[in-house]
């Protein structure tokens, strides 16, 4: 009996003290650039260029997301700005990946636009979810995406359905 009340202590122990988990994307090695906010900090977990933003708009703060931390964007939150250079390569083929969560999107009113691009010296690559209809939650909306300035790719523009919701 004093082994397993022993047992039980020391695990509740280690469970209190233990550290949180930091989750980070399969196949890591070939991530070159990964921003969680999981430790509440705009530094990037993983990145072979710069890590910490180039610019800030706003005020950072963070909320609990589907999985960790995230970063609160929009009228109360920050817009970030990270180096492009070293961080993501075009030079072989890839997939460039967000996460989102909509906070209170079917209960305030207002719009809601997501938008991120990237550019470079060959191009941008712009993704934006349209601001009407202002009744329809932003993660049911078509994705406008957009290729523009490449010298090999002609402008295009498409829209795609979102992947989940």
């Amino acid at each position: 009996m004093k082994k397993s009340l022993l047992f039980l202590l020391l695990f509740v122990f280690a469970s209190v003290y233990a550290e949180d988990v930091i989750y980070y994307p399969e196949y890591e090695d070939s991530v070159s650039f990964y921003a969680s906010f999981d430790t509440e900090t705009t530094v990037a977990d993983i990145c072979d260029g710069y890590k910490k933003p180039r610019s800030t708009a706003g005020k950072v703060q963070f909320a609990d997301g589907v999985r960790g931390k995230a970063l609160v964007c929009g009228a109360n939150g920050a817009g970030l700005r990270y180096e492009r250079k070293d961080n993501i390569n075009f030079t072989r083929p890839g997939t460039l990946l967000f996460f989102f969560k909509g906070i209170d999107w079917e209960t305030n009113k207002g719009l809601r636009i997501f938008f991120t691009g990237i550019e470079a010296g060959n191009g941008f690559l712009g993704f934006q979810t349209p601001a009407r209809p202002i009744d329809v939650c932003p993660c049911n909306r078509f994705l406008n995406i957009a290729f523009m300035y490449n010298k090999k790719v002609p402008d295009k523009t498409f829209l795609a359905k979102m992947p989940g919701g």
